[in-house]
């Protein structure tokens, strides 16, 4: 019933995505080095396929996903695309996500500390609907 589509992009298996581009299997295709057949629909997708096709990872399917085999086997058949996920799948795991997250997080909480600020509900008793 579900697709472990995270492990199968890194499993080093997979040698095209076709995907609808939602940010979820964009980032894991990016991550796991894999080239992209974009065929978005609605959404972020369009945004997200824009900038895949901008970073030479991926390529639009035709409308109705009509000449498909031919679009893959163009993607597959050109090194460049393979190259370039696997180079951006190196530079993402060089990126330092978590302690740019740490940093964030600490500029709130002192941010928050530093000053005084109410916050108030005006559908509920609680002066702060956060304070679970």
């Amino acid at each position: 019933s579900d697709v472990p589509q995270e492990s199968l992009l890194q499993s080093g298996k997979v040698r095209l995505f076709i995907s609808h581009m939602g940010f979820g299997g964009y980032t894991e295709a990016i991550n796991g080095g894999v080239p992209i057949v974009a065929y978005p629909s609605g959404c972020d997708q369009w945004y997200n396929a824009k900038r895949a096709a901008e970073a030479s990872v991926a390529v639009a399917a035709n409308p109705k996903m009509k000449g498909l085999a031919t679009t893959v086997m163009d993607v597959l058949n050109d090194d460049s695309f393979k190259a370039r996920a696997e180079q951006l799948a190196l530079e993402a795991k060089l990126f330092p996500t978590d302690e740019i997250i740490i940093e964030h997080a600490e500029e709130i909480l002192l941010t928050d500390s530093e000053t005084e600020s109410s916050t108030t509900c005006s559908t509920c008793d609680n002066p702060d609907p956060f304070s679970w």
